[in-house]
């Protein structure tokens, strides 16, 4: 069921709706072209959060940009609209909610491809892969958001070699992306031509993902730092106990 949470591009496009390969960046809020760099695609209304205190949800928006010339002055008005087209998901506890993923996208538009679940398929931190299911007849205005029972795979989602960038590779078998830069700009490589939506998806997936990634590396890194506290507290204890006991009781 649904959840509460708080909540013309310029690429080179041919016949029949599809865009031609590019590499993708990924900064701050904003998604851009290697080629075109100060005009975003996709735009995100927040930034991604590496701590979830609470179920939330962020808006994945394509961005278009329209120009104009007034005839007389010649002077060109450059307008910019967006778009709603997913609603990216991230549950602090999704066993409290209907068994849901702990990460997935709903969409948000009529135009779009339709719910899809990222599925953590190997649990290796230096090694995970992902599947991203999709749900085609479903959007975020239904009740009930996924059907395990008629989705289908979309992307296979693995490392090149373990502890390698991600590589993406669709229903067919065929390697659609790649991933590739730093933490600071991520950098996504579309390297087949896809239809509008396919693409709409793929980076919609690809932030997810990211988001993923920033959300699981904080809670490693606090269990970690818990893990190591208590060690201490525990040799403290058993090595100085009076030092312990005077802390406890002054």
């Amino acid at each position: 069921m649904a959840i509460k949470t708080d909540l013309n591009t310029e690429c080179i496009t041919k016949d029949e709706g599809f865009t031609e390969p590019e590499t993708l960046i990924f900064s701050g809020q904003l998604i851009i072209s290697e080629n075109a760099p100060l005009t975003p695609i996709y735009q995100l209304n927040r930034e991604l959060a590496c701590k979830v205190q609470r179920n939330m949800a962020i808006i994945f928006e394509s961005v278009q940009f329209n120009e104009t010339i007034n005839p007389e002055s010649k002077v060109i008005r450059r307008r910019k609209t967006s778009q709603d087209l997913y609603y990216l998901v991230h549950l602090r506890d999704p066993a409290l909610q209907d068994n849901l993923p702990t990460y997935y996208i709903t969409a948000a538009s009529p135009g779009t491809l339709g719910n899809i679940q990222l599925d953590i398929s190997s649990t290796n931190h230096k090694n995970e892969e992902f599947r991203a299911m999709l749900n085609a007849d479903k959007s975020a205005a239904d009740i009930l958001l996924f059907n395990r029972n008629t989705q289908q795979l979309l992307f296979d989602i693995k490392p090149k070699w373990q502890g390698g960038q991600y590589q993406w590779i669709d229903m067919n078998g065929v390697k659609v992306a790649s991933e590739s830069g730093t933490s600071e700009e991520p950098k996504l490589h579309i390297e087949v031509p896809l239809q509008q939506q396919q693409r709409d998806v793929l980076v919609a997936l690809w932030i997810l993902r990211l988001w993923h990634s920033i959300a699981e590396r904080r809670e490693s890194k606090r269990e970690g730092e818990s893990i190591f506290t208590n060690r201490r507290m525990v040799a403290d204890t058993v090595e100085e106990p009076r030092q312990v006991a005077e802390t406890v009781h002054p």
